[in-house]
């Protein structure tokens, strides 16, 4: 589905891709890094996320630092985000977001800066030219409730269906989201306002990443084309 989508404020939706002839996206742990902090940055300030590193470096003065940083936090940062991101995953060669619209246009702006970005991150690292993912992000509108559990498992259950971790060692995988529900002082990318109660629960929301039976009772997604 292409970027044209007519997105709704207050809907949810699945977004996903992967790499440009399916290669990797992610190479090593700073690329990850930069993803992450892309997805924190993207919806909440009007202000390249390179051009703010840069700007720090070129500062150097601790004290000089801060007052840019308090810049940008007064004049950048969005009145209202453009999204809250609900869950999140990164695969070697592919990822997937589940996010809110908060405002008007929000997710074309937020997927268009965050795409944009990290290409641009990625072709100056690596020393590439061209397109980093393949084609349009793909999204699917999330219509109910039962969509959206079995979506949220889907996610989540990503890295073991993988075979990276198990049920039982499901948080040790850095790049998602689990991080972020079991430790608040981490909480910079998800909000928690659309989840059950469950997932600032370890142990619940343990249970509800091993539950791969109600990913299959649940049967509301369909086909999802990443074909790895």
């Amino acid at each position: 589905m292409s970027r044209r989508y007519s997105f709704a404020t207050g809907s949810i939706y699945h977004i996903y891709n992967r790499g440009v002839r399916k290669v990797n996206i992610f190479e090593d742990t700073s690329d990850y890094i930069r993803w992450e902090s892309l997805l924190a940055w993207c919806f909440q300030y009007d202000y390249p996320y390179s051009r703010y590193l840069d700007r720090l470096r070129e500062l150097k003065s601790p004290i000089r630092q801060e007052a840019f940083c308090r810049l940008v936090e007064l004049s950048y940062r969005y009145k209202n985000p453009l999204v809250e991101i609900l869950t999140y995953v990164e695969m070697s060669n592919h990822f997937h977001l589940v996010i809110e619209q908060k405002v008007e246009n929000g997710v074309s702006i937020f997927m268009r800066k965050l795409a944009t970005a990290y290409s641009m991150y990625i072709n100056k690292k690596y020393d590439l030219s061209g397109a980093v993912f393949e084609g349009s992000y793909k999204t699917v509108p999330v219509a109910s409730d039962p969509q959206l559990t079995q979506l949220l498992l889907y996610v989540l259950r990503n890295p073991i269906e993988a075979k990276l971790v198990t049920n039982e060692t499901v948080f040790r995988y850095k790049w998602s989201a689990t991080k972020e529900y079991l430790h608040k002082n981490e909480r910079r990318i998800v909000s928690l306002k659309r989840l059950p109660d469950y997932f600032s629960d370890k142990d619940k929301l343990k249970k509800f990443i091993e539950n791969k039976e109600l990913e299959l009772e649940l049967n509301t997604l369909g086909d999802i084309a990443i074909d790895l």
